[in-house]
């Protein structure tokens, strides 16, 4: 999926794209990952943050629960990771969105991602944007929630107070296996308030009962152009075992923006693919913010990659503007634990072109992985 937000006065952004960290192991001096210092005025601010985490050894690690913290610099925490976030093996990556509001920030806020992990091994990197002056903006993040097998179980919903018209909504859900599964496709899933689904994951997901393949997070976005007065959206998870959710949302009404939900396509090998795509409408020189999200699913006995740099790819007109930090490894083959994978690309572009174009495209190492 892909979603262009298109920014005015009073509406204003920041943005800040990290480098690769290694990870500190003490709680009481984690590393900084992201920093993020703002130009805004007193008020409040939503915070999409992007963040991808891979290990450089064949050992299990992870960052652990509350250990991933987009916060205040000098103040608290803003939002943390409900569960733990497990990487293994060479180059195996795991992935996290952040999605917040801070309310009564103060002028020229700064936000730090930090994060500390179980070995030094662990690295990470984060892309992570601001938004100031949204009049209509509502967000929750919920804590643990008990799925019951074999139903949508509500892992959160967010009642908005706003006129009718059109609204971003941005959903980061992470799951907890405690079962050797498999989440079917379209069974994560973002509703509206007449229960009518809005966006879900495209391919089945994979998990196993314990680390490093036991816990994902799933980015859903969506942007509804008639929504009602006062809507509600709806996060709901259907898995066949046992298994807890917690999901973080943002909705918010932006100038205006453009959505592409692109369906599966199929990486050949070793060339750069279109996955999605948007023409815009909107004006040179406009402020605009771009979250793309992609997930994977391996459809042979191999496992795929992506380089980093240039495996995951969102440009406009042709031109790469983000890209993955860090190797991107499908993470498993068909079937097996860690398939499905899903990664967040975030960027700000000001000034832009006049009815840029911009494209997601995947680049595989071998043929074998589609894309969505």
């Amino acid at each position: 999926s892909l979603e262009l937000d298109y920014v005015v006065d009073p509406q204003t952004s920041g943005f800040s794209d990290g480098g690769s960290v290694i990870i500190n192991q003490n709680v009481g001096a984690p590393s900084t990952v992201a920093t993020l210092a703002t130009t805004f005025p007193a008020g409040d601010n939503l915070l999409i943050g992007a963040v991808q985490i891979t290990s450089s050894d064949t050992g299990n690690e992870y960052i652990p629960a509350g250990g991933l913290i987009l916060k205040r610099n000098a103040g608290g925490a803003v939002a943390s990771n409900e569960y733990l976030i497990p990487v293994s093996i060479n180059n195996y990556n795991n992935n996290y969105l952040f999605a917040a509001l801070d309310s009564g920030a103060g002028a020229n806020q700064r936000y730090d991602l930090t994060a500390y992990s179980s070995a030094s091994v662990v690295r990470a990197e984060a892309k992570l944007t601001a938004i100031s002056g949204v009049t209509y903006k509502v967000a929750i993040d919920t804590g643990s929630v008990a799925l019951t097998a074999g139903s949508d179980t509500t892992v959160g919903s967010v009642a908005t107070s706003f006129t009718a018209g059109a609204n971003a909504i941005i959903a980061s859900v992470q799951i907890d296996s405690n079962a050797a599964q498999n989440i079917a496709a379209g069974n994560i899933k973002l509703k509206d308030g007449d229960g009518t689904v809005l966006a879900s994951n495209e391919f089945a997901i994979s998990f196993s009962v314990a680390g490093p393949t036991d816990i994902y997070n799933i980015p859903l976005l969506y942007y509804d152009t008639a929504g009602k007065a006062s809507e509600t959206y709806t996060v709901t998870v259907n898995s066949p075992g046992v298994a807890n959710a917690e999901t973080k949302i943002i909705v918010f009404r932006p100038e205006g923006a453009e959505f592409s939900d692109g369906g599966s396509v199929a990486l050949p090998s070793a060339t750069e693919t279109s996955v999605t795509s948007i023409t815009t409408a909107f004006p040179a020189n406009s402020e605009l913010l771009m979250v793309a999200s992609i997930q994977t699913d391996d459809t042979d006995n191999s496992v795929e990659t992506m380089a980093a740099g240039s495996g995951l790819r969102l440009e406009e007109d042709g031109v790469l503007m983000s890209a993955n930090q860090n190797l991107f490894a499908a993470m498993a083959a068909s079937g097996a634990a860690g398939d499905g994978a899903r990664h967040t690309l975030i960027y700000r572009k000001t000034p832009s072109a006049a009815n840029s174009v911009w494209a997601l495209t995947g680049n595989a190492n071998a043929a074998g992985l589609n894309a969505e």
